[in-house]
């Protein structure tokens, strides 16, 4: 995936995944990654995504503007 970013993900302020960084030069490659033992709380909880970076090869939204496509394809809550 080569617009996926790098992130820090965390979950109720605590740190889950320190340097998350999806990229693969194969485009045709899915990750799927599972958080077991997150500390979750009754009620709500909140999930927090923190860009790092992103892969050198990743594409721009619109040519030469510098705004980069980093993403899921989805995400998986249970």
């Amino acid at each position: 995936m080569k617009n996926a970013g790098i992130f820090k993900i965390s979950v109720n302020g605590k740190v889950i995944a320190e340097k998350l960084d999806l990229f693969v030069p194969n485009n045709n490659h899915v990750f799927e990654y599972e958080f077991k033992k997150t500390p979750l709380v009754k009620g709500q909880n909140e999930l927090e995504f923190t860009l790092l970076g992103s892969s050198p090869w990743a594409s721009e939204w619109n040519k030469g503007d510098g705004v980069m496509k980093l993403g899921f394809d989805y995400l998986r809550l249970r």
